[in-house]
Parts: C-alpha cells; structure tokens; sequence
C-alpha cells in the first residue's frame, strides 16, 4: 500500500514536568540514552549509552532495544521484541518516561485505509472473520487470514477456543494490541478493538472478527449552539470541540447549560440554531446518529427491581446483534463489572445498591456496545474520592480503544485526567444564557483565569459577565470560542453496521415479568386488591337477586379503576429509562405495545378474579359470556386511558391524581346511578353518555342479565333483579332523533325480529308509532331476549376507546424528546 505524504514528524516527549520534546526525522535512526551522540540524551545511570532505536519510515515507527541488557517498558510491559509504535504511547527508558505521539496523515491516505474493509480469509475476500480454532493470522500465504504488512511475522497470531471462549496468542511477541494495550495472549471479549500493525484493525463481534477503520473515533464540533426552551434561552452561542479519542470535560457552576450541552450533542435535546458535525459531517445528514452515541443521564437507567446481572442482561439483548451468544455476553458483563467494581453486587436488587453503584452501573449499560463517542452526565456524583478517581481513571483508559469520551462534572479532583475542558457560565443577574468561555488544557485554563486551582475558577466566573469572559478568551487565543475549527482532514463518520437485533417484544414483556416477581410486596397488593374489594362486595350485597345488577356494575368500575391506575404511573416514572433505550434504537411502538398487553394481561387476571370471588359469594347470575366480555373490553379500554395519562404526565404524582379525574364520570354517565330515562329532556347527558366507556360497560352487563330470558311481567322483572336493566335497553331504543332534542310525537319504527328470539306464536313485525317521552317505548313482554346490537355497539366504543389512547400515547412519546 502506497504511503502518503507525511504532514508532520512524530514526536517523543519527556515526562515530569520538564515537557522537552523531539521531532523524529524520516529513516533516521533516533537514539535514546546517555551518549553524547544520542539524539535524546539523558545522562543518567539508569541508562545505556544508546538504550532505545526509534525508526520512522514514514508510516509507521518501530521501537527496539539498542543493547541486550537495556529494558524498555511499553504500556507497563516488557519490550520482548521490536514493535510498532502508536500515537500516545507510553515508554518507560530506564528511570525515564516518555509519550510518543504520531503524525497525521494526509486525508488520502486516511480514505486509503478505510476503503474496502476487506481481508483475505483462505483465498477469499472477507469482511467478517469467523472465529474458528486454530485460526492463523499472518503476512506469510500459510496464514488463514493473510495481512499485507510487512511489520508482521509470516504466522503472527493464532486463535485458540476454550472452555469460555476464544483466546488470540501473539506468536511474534510484540506489534498486537488489545483495546490499546500490548499483549501476549487475549481473551477475546465483545467490543474488544485488536490492532495488527499499523495497518489492519479488527473489532469482535462475538461471533467474529470484523475488520474496522484504522481512524475509528469520531471527533466532535459544535458551532453557534443556540438553545431555547419556552420563552428562555437555555445555551446562547455555545460551541464545542473533542478530537477522536479524546478525554474531555464539561464543566462549571450550577445552571451554566452542562446537562444542556450534552443532550443537545448527542441529538436528546433539539437545536434551535447552530450546527453539530461527527469528522465534519452534521449529524443531521446521517441516517441514524443516535448510533454513535453512548448517554448515561444523571437519573438510573435501569430498573431498581432488577439485579445487576439482570439489568445488564436486558440491556445486553436490546443493544447488541441477535447473533451474539449468550456466553459472550455474560463474558462481557462479568469483566465490565469487574472493571467498575460491580464484581460483588451483580445479583444484588439494584433498589440494594448506594447511588455510587447504581452510577456505576449506569455506566456499565452504556459500555455494552462500545459506541464511538461516550456522554456522561455528572457520573462521580455520589462516589467516594477513591471510587470518583477509579471511574475517571478507567474513562481516561477506554480512550485507548478509539471512543471518544465526553464528561460533564463539577467536580475538579481528577481533571488533571483529561485531555481538555470545555468551561460554560451562565449568569441569571444579567440575563445571559450559559456560552462556552474558555477551551483548552485543565493547566490552562488555571493559567487563564488566575486561579490557585481548578476548584478557584467558580468563584471568578461569577465576577464578570460570560460574553465578557468569552471575549478575553478568544482575544487572549486567537481562536472563537463559540465556532471551533473543525478537524483539518474531513474524514466520513466511522461505519456503524446495522446488524439484526432481538425482536424487542418478546425481551421487554419477559423484563415485565421479572420485575414483577422480583417485587413480593407489589405483586401481593396487585392480588389483594381484587380479592379484597370482591369479598367486601359479596358481603355488602349477599346473594339478593336484586342486588346483581348492583354488583356488576361496582365490578365494572373497579376493573376500570384498577387497570387506568396500574397504568397511569407506568410510562412516567421510568421515562429516563424509555428515553434512554429509544436513544439506543428501541421503538415507540414496541414499548408500547409491550406495555399494553403487559397491563391488559395483569389487570384483566385482576379482573377475573373479582369476578370468581362475586360468582361463588355474590350470587351473580346471567350470560357468563357477555360479564367476561364486558370486563375484558373495561380492562382494554381502562388501560388504554391509564398510558394516555402517563404518556402525557410529568411525574407520577400528577399521573395518579388524574385517575379519579377519568374515573368518576364512568359512575356518572353509565346510565346505572342516573337511568336514561330520567334524561330525555336533557340531550346534553343523554347524546354525552353515549361515548363513555362506563356506558358502554353497562351496555354490556345490560344484555348479559336479559340474556335469552323471558321477559315477563314488571313485578317479575323487578324480582328478578332485571328491570334496571330492562329500563336502560328499552330506552337506549330511542330513536338517534329523540337523542338529539326532537320535539315530542316525532315518528319512529324498529323491527321486532331483531329484539326477541323465536318464540312460539309470537308474531314477527315492524311496529310503528309516534314517541312519547312520557311513555318510553317498551319491550314486548313474553318475549325472550336476544338483541345483541347494544352489546356490539358497546364493544366498538370500548375498542375505539382503546385504539385512540393507544394513538394519543404514541403521539405523546413522541413529542417527549425536549
């Protein structure tokens, strides 16, 4: 592969406080070591007159040792054999530390080496490497996987299975890293990034090695950020600038736009002017953007019923390819949590956990899928010192695999970690929205506000206006704090491939499940409710034939009550959860639909065994069939209703009063505590109570107590428990006209036929005749009862009542993105 010009030399630095550094000269060897002739010389006698050769051809520089007994430390390992070097090494030279850092190249050669992400895998060209034992990678045609790089040994790794998995062995001793670290033998591990030279980088999918762009980070511009909410701005020309691979933070004092910045970033929080790039391209011109993004928010994303292990799990199958194995993934849980400090607590309930782990953990869902750029809200909030610094330590460490790593905090001890820091203020007083007022190094920004320490800079951002601190920043840099340079070579966005995941369904209703099982006190309440309020039905009714209608109608309201409130809260409280994982690539419509049958299911067993208790204690009589049916379209539509509220909820306070507010007029309008009849002068109930998923409900429990029974006489009715009833379908006959205020005598006609079954003698007939609101029209008595139209008509209302909530939860979930 043909190299292309170099833009700039590498260069070696000396550590400790000196900063002296050195420009390596294009195939001249460069000496490291106490000679006078050595291009780096440090007398000292803890090294060899020339300790360490550095050669840079152009593309690369090799590192080796220039005598026997000279030991050169790399990334805290020994030095076995000569390597290649990569941009932001660590060598440690006798009692000396030195960090190397590459030159780029140009963007031809940035394209050349991104192009055609193939490799030849026993003679054929492929993308993806399956991992197989005893595997051969290598420069020489005996390697399965042949690697055009003349760095490499002919056989330079092999890839070995065991029990847990697959091992890469280094064969040729040095030149392979693993996630930015040399090795000699490395459990393969999801997300793990495996560099072979300076040529080929390989990620693992679980399933295989597939081969990735050298340049894989993303680096990130903001320019002229405006954001506003309402009728007050919340960023006022705020800007933004991260290198790939870069460490930075997000700092300063309450309500200076930190949170702000980051959602707006990554796409949470929409921009109302301004431009966001990834390598120069606007985010806005990707198809899916969200898909380089990691986002850990300050609220828990996760459940607090779930374990760890369980949290991780599910977060596991809704993020990561379906051909991931599950032995994988429990590989990749099992070290992120030990890398976190989660090693002991993974089977503990997460509600269990200090607010330090429940970060942690956090953190740990958003490491699943390694994604190239990693935002971070206030994420060592809660953390004990040690803890804060081993969080930061391991933030600064995940670097190394490429990703890009974005902290808002204010908290000042482990800044030093980062590679810069983006400073906001914002100040109330003079009514100026949070901007960008100083970028650079943490060391500078000490400097540049006169500062003793980091911590100092809060106090001085409040003695001038943030345009005013801005304005000697970019007086003081030459450089705009609020539209930062972009990148000098325009390089695409890395490829994020869409692989095929998990059905979502399936996942979130088995989450459902464990969440309820999990939760001993929850699950008996949701038992105890329906039990409770049968038994004291049963007790306040008896078994009096009267008292059925009675007792029906209450079990209506109490499935109603029951699925609208299990409902209500259900959306609203885990919305940082759901916003989260709809970040991540979750559906509104599989969320919701999981939800729904979930609380359907739940609240209709809720339901049922309401009615069990009133069937064996209350005497309930009449068609089985159409009480189960009203209850289970009461559930459908109640719960429909309940995730409108939530949807449309700000907290869960405001989604359970809101209950009652939709519960109540199903009492009112039902048409049970307030006969029709009694409304025929008033069209405003008597039209209204028609669209009332309560009327509808009683509708039902209507037919099903006049169900093929005969209908006698008044007396006998009454006795029966079924005049109510009786009364209710008779007036629902009503012509639409007299619904809507007709004068009284207006003409009506119904056919007979469809009210009553066959019945010996009976004649067959259209009866016609004028209205009387006086003298409602009445079924002919003797007949038995067989009209279902009301129940049908009911169930259409109930099934309307169900699809439109559903909708208008839709609609709210989507407008949730601020």
């Amino acid at each position: 592969m043909a190299a292309a010009p170099p833009t700039t030399a590498p260069i070696l630095t000396l550590s400790g406080g000196t900063q002296l550094s050195k420009t390596l000269e294009l195939d001249q060897p460069f000496h490291i070591g106490s000679a006078r002739g050595a291009q780096f010389r440090i007398p000292h006698p803890s090294l060899q007159p020339q300790h360490a050769t550095l050669t840079w051809n152009g593309r690369f520089t090799r590192i080796e040792s220039a005598e026997p007994n000279a030991p050169i430390v790399l990334h805290g390992q020994p030095l076995k054999a000569p390597t290649n070097l990569r941009s932001g090494d660590i060598i440690r030279v006798g009692d000396f530390e030195f960090h190397y850092h590459a030159p780029k190249t140009s963007s031809a050669n940035a394209a050349d080496s991104s192009s055609g992400l193939t490799v030849p895998l026993r003679g054929k060209t492929v993308s993806e490497i399956p991992l197989e034992s005893g595997l051969t990678f290598g420069s020489g045609s005996e390697a399965h996987v042949h690697l055009d790089d003349d760095t490499l040994l002919p056989i330079h790794a092999v890839l070995e299975k065991a029990p847990d998995g697959y091992t890469l062995i280094d064969k040729g001793g040095s030149g392979l890293l693993a996630n930015g670290r040399y090795f000699e033998r490395h459990p393969l591990l999801i997300g793990d990034r495996i560099d072979f030279g300076p040529e080929y980088a390989f990620t693992c999918e679980g399933w295989a090695l597939r081969r990735i762009p050298l340049q894989n980070g993303c680096a990130l511009t903001a320019q002229n950020i405006h954001v506003k909410s309402a009728a007050r701005h919340l960023l006022h020309n705020a800007g933004f600038a991260a290198a790939a691979g870069e460490f930075i933070g997000i700092i300063g004092p309450s309500g200076a736009g930190k949170t702000t910045l980051l959602r707006t970033l990554c796409g949470l929080t929409p921009l109302t002017e301004g431009t966001i790039q990834l390598n120069q391209t606007r985010t806005s011109s990707l198809e899916d953007p969200a898909r380089y993004f990691g986002y850990v928010p300050q609220k828990e994303i996760i459940h607090l019923e779930l374990t760890g292990r369980q949290a991780l799990r599910y977060a596991a199958a809704l993020r990561l390819p379906a051909r991931a194995p599950q032995l994988e993934i429990d590989k990749l849980i099992a070290r992120l949590a030990r890398q976190l400090g989660l090693s002991d607590h993974l089977d503990t309930p997460a509600k269990r956990l200090s607010g330090g782990q429940l970060k942690r953990l956090s953190v740990a869902v958003e490491m699943l899928s390694r994604p190239p750029l990693l935002l971070l809200d206030e994420p060592t909030s809660g953390l004990d010192p040690e803890s804060e610094a081993q969080l930061m330590r391991q933030l600064r460490d995940l670097t190394a695999t490429g990703c890009t790593v974005i902290c808002a905090t204010h908290l000042m001890e482990n800044v030093h970690l980062m590679d810069s820091v983006e400073i906001l203020s914002a100040s109330v007083q003079h009514g100026e929205a949070g901007t960008t007022v100083f970028r650079g190094r943490p060391s500078a920004a000490r400097d540049f506000f006169k500062a003793k320490d980091l911590t100092a800079i809060y106090p001085r951002l409040q003695e001038r206006k943030p345009s005013q601190w801005r304005s000697d920043y970019e007086t003081h840099t030459q450089q705009s704090a609020t539209a930062p340079k972009p990148p000098a070579e325009p390089v695409a966005p890395p490829p994020r491939p869409s692989h095929r995941r998990r059905p979502a369904l399936p996942i979130l209703l088995h989450r459902q499940w464990d969440i309820l099982r999990s939760d001993t006190k929850n699950l008996l309440l949701l038992l105890g409710q329906p039990l409770l309020i049968g038994l004291l039905l049963a007790l306040a009714a008896g078994t009096s034939p009267d008292q059925v209608a009675t007792q029906l109608f209450l079990a209506c309201i109490a499935t109603f009550w029951m699925a609208c409130g299990n409902a209500a809260p259900e959306i609203v409280r885990e919305r940082a959860i759901f916003e989260r994982e709809r970040f991540a690539g979750l559906r509104i419509h599989h969320y919701l639909s999981a939800k729904f049958l979930w609380l359907s299911a739940t609240s209709l067993a809720q339901s049922l065994l309401l009615y069990t208790i009133l069937k064996l204690f209350g005497g309930i009589a009449g068609s089985v069939l159409w009480q189960l049916t009203a209850l289970a379209a009461t559930t459908l539509a109640a719960t429909g209703i309940g995730l409108l509220i939530s949807s449309w909820s700000r907290n869960v306070l405001q989604a359970v009063l809101l209950v009652p507010v939709f519960t109540i007029p199903q009492i009112l309008f039902s048409g049970y505590v307030f006969k029709l009849e009694d409304w025929h002068d008033r069209p405003a109930p008597r039209v209204l109570s028609r669209t009332f998923p309560g009327f509808a409900s009683q509708r039902l429990v209507d037919t099903s107590l006049l169900w093929q029974q005969p209908i006698g006489n008044y007396d006998e009715l009454d006795q029966a428990g079924h005049l109510t009833s009786y009364e209710n379908l008779a007036t629902a006959l009503r012509p639409t006209r007299s619904w809507l205020g007709i004068q009284p005598d207006a003409p009506y006609q119904f056919e007979e036929s469809q009210l009553y079954s066959a019945v010996r003698g009976l004649p067959m007939r259209t009866r016609e005749g004028t209205w009387n609101p006086e003298s409602p029209v009445k079924f002919r008595l003797g007949a038995t009862y067989a009209w279902s139209h009301p129940a049908i008509h009911a169930i259409i209302i109930l099934l309307l009542w169900t699809t439109l909530t559903c909708l208008g939860s839709y609609f709210f979930l989507r407008q949730q993105r601020e």
